[in-house]
């Protein structure tokens, strides 16, 4: 009788240790799940951010080629299977550039008046201008080249720091 009361204690011992191991595993679990969930909307976010930062880079630089230098805008290899007739991505309406890079401008905390003129310099071409026009087109190039050279540098260092946490992840 003792004999099987100090099995069954031991059996309902074990029970509970095991129950107890399964609790905790479920609980690991969980949280395991949740900090997957978060690491992926951070990654989601990171890559948002990422591409806002390339395409506002891609914009300045653009805008500084056709706008404010008066360059045409860069042609599209052939591939064959291309609408012909579609516009080169680059050369969107004049518009959507200027107002673009308004956008950018004001971001960057530039000077309104600077900011207002950048109509007036994508209707003229650059030997038309005036000399107000020419030292306002040449201040918003500086201040677009460094913009688009800092969002650059932070491309690039959020790339390796990517790289580097996708390689201690899979480590």
């Amino acid at each position: 009788r003792r004999e099987e009361e100090r099995r069954a204690a031991t059996a309902r011992q074990a029970a509970d240790i095991a129950r107890a191991t399964h609790v905790a595993a479920c609980r690991a679990a969980e949280e395991a799940r949740g900090a997957a969930a978060v690491a992926e909307a951070a990654r989601r976010d990171g890559e948002g951010s990422l591409l806002a930062a390339s395409l506002e880079r891609e914009a300045c630089e653009v805008g500084c080629r056709q706008i404010l230098r008066g360059e045409p805008p860069s042609p599209i290899a052939d591939t064959g299977d291309v609408d012909d007739t579609a516009p080169a991505p680059s050369a969107q309406p004049v518009a959507k550039q200027i107002a673009e890079l308004q956008s950018i401008a004001r971001k960057m905390n530039m000077e309104e008046s600077l900011v207002l003129m950048l109509p007036a310099l994508a209707g003229k071409a650059t030997s038309e201008r005036s000399t107000l026009e020419k030292a306002a087109g040449s201040m918003l190039e500086e201040a677009f080249v460094k913009h688009s050279a800092s969002l650059q540098a932070q491309l690039e260092s959020s790339s390796t720091a990517a790289e580097a946490r996708k390689a201690d992840a899979e480590a």
